[in-house]
């Protein structure tokens, strides 16, 4: 199993930019795009 390096994004890691939400997007869109540019580090679980 390969190592993940943890200080960087899904989006980096997939090397696949799903762009900025378009107007009118929803929170939960909004919010999952944000999130796919959040390093993994700074995940956490509950």
């Amino acid at each position: 199993m390969d190592m993940v390096d943890i200080s960087m994004t899904l989006e980096e890691l997939e090397v696949e930019n799903w762009g900025d939400p378009e107007n009118g997007a929803t929170g939960l869109i909004r919010k999952c795009l944000a999130l796919r540019r959040k390093p993994l580090k700074g995940f956490h679980q509950r």
